[in-house]
């Protein structure tokens, strides 16, 4: 299926987030998860099911100073 992820077309497999984040090899303690606009708790992402067409913004926290 292709879904849009950060504003790019990205074609998976991957039925849930969770396996979606295990192929694009994302840590998990630095993101964040916002599937259509809205933002899923990280327990949620074994079970929150992707469908074609979804939209996911991966925000990723980043240190600095």
């Amino acid at each position: 299926m292709t879904l849009t992820v950060n504003g790019e077309q990205y074609t998976t497999a991957a039925a849930t987030i969770r396996a979606l984040l295990d192929e694009l090899n994302v840590d998990d303690d630095r993101v964040i998860v916002l599937l259509n606009d809205v933002p899923v708790a990280q327990k949620l992402w074994l079970t929150a099911e992707l469908a074609a067409a979804d939209r996911l913004e991966l925000l990723e926290f980043v240190g600095g100073g």
